[in-house]
């Protein structure tokens, strides 16, 4: 089959292994021949298999579950879209209107404190809409580039036409990743300035909580699986920096040590102490060496707790070194279980979970929170030029401030590039290709900023972002467009200015 012999380039982008060192070229091509000739056999076969089973029930599902980190996206991503598409129906957007107030959360975080009513902030009062609203799974699952429901921002003059709506998760996912909700902390690395990862959330501890709190917590991570479902089938993703210790539960992977140690360098000190002890000492020496090192261990939280009973008071020794590790890895790779399975109760209730088990970590990842990476050259093929200029001519790709933001754009870091993305649309990451985008980026006229024989240099850009458009003066430079678009997007972060009716309505609300 010729067409095997045709390499994509993402998978073998992926599948680093096909590049293993001291391997010939042949040899590289006969490995790739093999993986095309598996997943051209396993797509058929795939349909047949019950996913849903356990682990044990059958030898089947178990051995095409063990050979996913071989399955290419493309085969797993065409049964995935498949089964969404099976189980998908249209929205009625304007049938469910959920009211959030703006200055509610806006309290929470400016006074520094934690909703543990999830009363406050945006996240807590759409997952109270929505439950008052009585709506279920069935509810999220809409087809792509949908909306669920009507967004109105109490106090604020907007009108949801998708821009309110894009803004909720693109808030929901910063307050999620902050002390306003009790659901993620900072990952040790990060409170520690070490090691990798230091821009990673992991949950919060629920452990000597009242039954109460505990409860809201588990209600709350729920309703964050819900959200990460409704963010796969509408491709709104929510903008979540979580690692694979998160996310891994979710698709029936085990957590390795190596995971904990990716978002807390101090458990791989603790192992790396206990193997090096173990070989430049004796016995005795290693007892006295440990002496003051108790069955204890660290969470993730930096609470210290007892791996076994009495633990604080037993002293770790050489008979007992192996014992210590094995506690040790099973506390620290089991911390999040009861969180993952709260998270995992709530997708399934919207996306078909048992094709989840197919998916390595990074799947699942990529499929709720989309790309970080701002693809340029993705945006420009999606983009449209419109309007006249101050001497009557239509603008095209050659007008030369059109040049001139491209260039911005190229000029500019991944983060300062999300960040015109939200200006412009409400949220941060784009979609992974063309079929993601519900419509073109659209730059537009500025009248604004020429009429009346005004300077456009002293103007800044105006953004739609219900329609991802972007009215962009004729810049004089490129400095001047670079700063005035920062300038722009620093300040003009809430959704405001829509003076219509829906949006005067909405302003009106208490």
């Amino acid at each position: 089959d010729a067409k095997l012999l045709v390499g994509n380039p993402r998978e073998k982008l992926l599948y680093t292994n096909l590049y293993a060192e001291n391997i010939t070229e042949a040899e590289k091509r006969d490995r790739y021949i093999c993986l095309r000739y598996f997943n051209k056999i396993i797509k058929d076969v795939l349909p047949l298999v019950n996913l849903s089973l356990a682990s044990n029930v059958s030898r089947l599902t178990d051995l095409v579950k063990s050979a996913k980190p071989f399955i290419f996206w493309g085969t797993k991503e065409q049964m995935w879209q498949a089964a969404l598409n099976k189980t998908s129906h249209s929205s009625n957007t304007s049938a469910t209107k959920c009211n959030i107030s703006v200055f509610k959360a806006a309290t929470v975080r400016e006074q520094k404190k934690t909703d543990w009513e999830g009363t406050e902030t945006m996240f807590a009062q759409l997952m109270r809409e929505l439950e008052r609203n009585k709506k279920n799974g069935k509810f999220y699952r809409i087809e792509p580039n949908n909306r669920a429901f009507t967004t109105i921002f109490k106090g604020c003059h907007s009108h949801d036409v998708g821009g309110p709506y894009r803004e909720l998760f693109f808030k929901m996912a910063e307050e999620i990743q902050s002390s306003s909700l009790p659901l993620f902390i900072q990952c040790p690395n990060a409170r520690e300035a070490t090691g990798k990862n230091r821009e990673m959330f992991v949950p919060k501890s629920m452990r000597g909580l009242y039954p109460k709190e505990k409860q809201m917590m588990i209600r709350m991570y729920e309703f964050l699986g819900q959200m990460m479902g409704l963010a796969i089938r509408t491709t709104n993703y929510m903008a979540l920096n979580l690692p694979a210790i998160v996310w891994k539960p979710m698709v029936s992977e085990d957590v390795s040590l190596k995971d904990v140690i990716d978002i807390d360098s101090w458990v791989g000190k603790m192992m790396t102490l206990m193997a090096e002890s173990t070989k430049n000492m004796d016995e005795k020496q290693f007892d006295t060496q440990m002496k003051t090192v108790k069955f204890e261990g660290c969470l993730a939280d930096g609470k210290i707790v007892e791996l076994i009973p009495g633990g604080r008071d037993i002293s770790i020794t050489w008979k007992t070194r192996h014992r210590y590790i094995e506690t040790l890895t099973k506390l620290r790779t089991k911390e999040f279980d009861e969180h993952g399975k709260a998270m995992l109760r709530g997708l399934a209730t919207v996306v078909p979970y048992q094709i989840l088990s197919l998916f390595k970590w990074s799947d699942l990842r990529d499929q709720v929170c989309g790309k970080v990476e701002i693809d340029l050259k993705l945006l420009k093929s999606k983009t449209s030029v419109k309007g006249k200029g101050r001497n009557g001519k239509w603008y095209n790709n050659s007008s030369p401030h059109i040049k001139y933001f491209w260039q911005m754009m190229e000029r500019m870091s991944n983060e300062e590039r999300s960040q015109v993305i939200f200006f412009a649309w409400g949220r941060t990451r784009l979609p992974p290709n063309k079929g993601g985008f519900e419509r073109n980026f659209e730059l537009l006229a500025c009248p604004k900023a020429y009429a009346g024989g005004r300077k456009p240099d002293d103007f800044l850009p105006i953004a739609h972002t219900c329609f991802f458009q972007l009215e962009l003066p004729e810049y004089s430079s490129v400095d001047i467009m670079y700063k005035r678009m920062l300038t722009a997007c620093a300040y003009c972060k809430e959704i405001d200015g829509d003076n219509d009716g829906a949006g005067r309505r909405a302003a009106a609300m208490t």
